[in-house]
């Protein structure tokens, strides 16, 4: 494996204080997001990983032109950067008190720097379990050498997407899969840069077919575009948009619908943290705080991962 080989890297790094209330996750967000705000402070984020606060719109459109009767090419009301000849409607949907965005690789090798931590790349062959605890993990390296063995008394599983393929090696990991999603990385020509204004969209293309991209101004002047689940082209809105890279990331889902958090069944000293989707980069200051206080102190205490034990995705 290597370092954010699921979606993070490639992930849009949209924050959302909120939007998972009511559902088991809403705990963990809330958390997560006051934790990026606080890392952010400390490790200077706005430089070094773009953080900053966000308002979010809802914006429709329909190809062949906007409200009936309307007049082409006019402004939006709200988003004066947004030219938008096939605009229906727009709407505020969240402030900069509920929104946030980070660049999700800068962030998580930021991260790593402020760590300490030692990175290995090898791929994963099995534990050594003795006594039905963690002594080691085996290593297989990349270049084909010899297999080497690891010592550890803890060992944390968090291999996004491909969690479930370690089953086969690691028994006991939950059936975390991977559903491919498409992105686009356009260059930012607004003169300044655009504002800091998140826009999720539902466009109607000629033929009839909807599409729901989503639209994330970056301040390193870029716009991250996402949404598509098929590599379609574009609507119309970003024909004469400078495409800086076309990618697809894999989100690692769990077949219960919450991420898998906590000690996996069977063996002392082995924990799992994956399955978290669309919402990894927002719950992952909250997730890796969680497993530290379970690991060290034996329970967590900043949220409660009673929803997410691990044999629950299973």
């Amino acid at each position: 494996m290597t370092l954010c080989c699921s979606a993070l890297l490639l992930a849009g790094g949209f924050l959302a204080r909120d939007w998972c209330d009511g559902s088991p996750t809403g705990p963990l967000a809330h958390a997560s997001f006051a934790l990026h705000a606080d890392l952010a402070d400390k490790l200077n984020g706005k430089e070094r990983y773009g953080y900053r606060r966000m308002s979010t719109y809802s914006v429709s459109l329909r190809a062949g032109g906007g409200k009936k009767g309307g007049a082409r090419g006019r402004k939006s009301a709200s988003l004066g950067w947004l030219d938008a000849d096939n605009l229906v409607q727009d709407s505020l949907i969240a402030t900069p008190e509920d929104c946030a965005q980070v660049n999700p690789e800068q962030f998580t090798r930021t991260l790593l720097e402020e760590s300490g931590a030692e990175v290995r790349i090898a791929t994963l062959a099995g534990l050594v379990v003795e006594n039905g605890a963690v002594a080691g993990v085996r290593l297989e390296p990349r270049d084909g050498g010899p297999a080497t063995t690891m010592p550890a008394d803890t060992v944390i599983i968090a291999t996004g997407a491909w969690t479930g393929a370690l089953r086969a090696a690691i028994p006991g990991l939950p059936a975390i899969t991977g559903q491919k999603a498409h992105s686009i990385i356009l260059a930012d020509a607004a003169p300044g840069g655009l504002p800091a204004e998140a826009l999720f969209l539902a466009y109607r293309g000629t033929d009839g077919k909807s599409q729901e991209p989503e639209i994330y101004p970056r301040p390193n002047g870029e716009v991250y575009v996402c949404g598509a689940s098929t590599p379609t082209p574009l609507p119309s809105f970003a024909d004469q948009a400078e495409v800086l890279r076309e990618q697809a990331c894999y989100l690692p889902c769990s077949p219960v619908g919450t991420p898998a958090i906590g000690p996996v069944r069977g063996v002392r000293g082995l924990y799992v943290a994956a399955g978290h989707s669309c919402w990894g980069i927002l719950n992952a200051p909250a997730t890796g705080l969680a497993l530290a206080e379970l690991i060290v102190d034996g329970e967590a205490s900043c949220v409660s991962l009673r929803a997410f034990e691990p044999a629950r995705a299973g």
